[in-house]
């Protein structure tokens, strides 16, 4: 008998991070991020930035499901990366920032050095979408409200981000995931 072990301690919709590093939070009551025109973001999908962010890291089956609106131009690529977001691997949580220093950055999650994030290749056989298209490796939004599901599987990466670039039209999208373990 198999059974399915659920890692997924911070079950919820995400947020997202400006390219310049600057935090974009989710309403609570919808979920979804409003995203400004010309404009890229990351939705961190995994890694040590916090204890509770296991998915991919911590599972070999994972499923990001993104949800955006009739609006917006959008282009969504799923990147990943093994180094850490903090040197040392060390993690903020539980350091009080006023009395301790945290521990210098190594990637974060809005690094654009070539070969630190690895774009991921997605197609149209493991990316059911609908209000949009799977073509070059990314998925694009069409002017119709719509969403896309992105299943991975045989994932081994320690981290993992959704880049989105924002065209010349704004709008919200809602992006949350999901991992599983066969043991």
């Amino acid at each position: 008998m198999s059974d399915m072990l659920s890692y997924n301690s911070n079950a919820g919709d995400l947020d997202a991070v400006k390219s310049d590093g600057a935090a974009t939070a989710r309403n609570a009551d919808t979920g979804q991020i409003t995203l400004s025109s010309a404009t890229t973001y990351y939705v961190p999908l995994s890694g040590d930035m916090r204890d509770t962010i296991l998915t991919p890291a911590h599972t070999a089956l994972v499923a990001v499901h993104i949800q955006w609106s009739a609006a917006i131009v959008l282009t969504v690529t799923l990147e990943t990366c093994n180094f850490p977001h903090y040197r040392y691997g060390q993690q903020i949580t539980g350091i009080n920032p006023t009395t301790i220093a945290p521990p210098p950055v190594d990637v974060s999650n809005v690094d654009t050095t070539a070969g630190n994030w690895l774009q991921e290749f997605l197609s149209s056989t493991n990316v059911p979408i609908t209000g949009g298209a799977v073509a070059s490796n990314a998925i694009t939004s069409t002017p119709a409200a719509g969403g896309a599901m992105i299943h991975i599987g045989n994932l081994g990466s320690k981290r993992a981000r959704l880049k989105l670039v924002v065209g010349g039209t704004g709008g919200t999208v809602r992006v949350n995931k999901r991992g599983k373990q066969g043991v």
